[in-house]
């Protein structure tokens, strides 16, 4: 019986499907880290960052701030 679908090679040029690994998520230099904020927090972050033309993103801003606050200590 022959094989379903189509025959994939395992060869070196072999493209990945999807966008190419260049987020913070695929860089080595970062963790990742989960933390509880209130939901109007969250909700007033949100509209701040959309009115910030993309100058940050919410981890960027956390990262800032504790920064900021590991060299206080």
């Amino acid at each position: 019986m022959p094989p379903k679908g189509p025959i994939r090679s395992a060869g070196p040029d072999r493209r990945t499907a999807g966008r190419p690994k260049t987020g913070k998520s695929s860089n080595p230099d970062y963790a990742t880290a989960f933390f509880l904020i209130r939901k109007d927090t969250k909700q007033q972050l949100a509209v701040r960052m959309a009115g910030s033309a993309g100058e940050m993103d919410a981890s960027d801003l956390v990262e800032s701030l504790l920064q900021e606050w590991l060299k206080k200590q």
